[in-house]
């Protein structure tokens, strides 16, 4: 059995906590409770685009992978119908990187007119890859 400590934040921030000291490295999910359900009909992609542009960085810290990497770092994401999660490994002696990489984009993105048009022709190839071009 994984034994974990659940307890919420005085933001609502809801959190699950589980130690293992069987391995150096830590791994930091962020779960959003935001997926494609959330869109319109007529308008789908959203979610999956806004998932994109969380990684283009923040006012406090301009490029999200680089300070990641620097710490050991790597990170991905993915969204589904209910939620965007957010993952990333690093050394367990860097996971303040970590907390602080995940409060700041939390607290302040940045993006401009460019990132969204490249953010949105990501999105875009990705679903034409995975939708259309399906080889079954």
């Amino acid at each position: 059995m994984i034994t974990y400590k659940k307890f919420v934040l005085q933001n609502g921030l809801r959190v699950l906590h589980h130690h293992d000291t069987s391995t150096p490295l830590v791994c930091l999910n962020v779960l959003y409770d935001v997926g494609a359900r959330d869109e319109e009909p007529d308008k789908t992609g959203f979610a999956h685009l806004f998932e994109h542009l969380m990684f283009g960085g923040s006012v406090n810290i301009p490029n999200y992978d680089e300070p990641l990497q620097r710490a050991g770092g790597e990170n991905n994401a993915f969204t589904t119908n209910d939620i965007t999660n957010y993952y990333l490994t690093l050394p367990a002696e860097n996971c303040e990187t970590a907390f602080w990489l995940e409060s700041d984009r939390m607290l302040s993105l940045a993006f401009s007119e460019k990132s969204l048009e490249v953010q949105r022709n990501v999105v875009i190839e990705e679903f034409k890859q995975r939708y259309y071009n399906q080889p079954y």
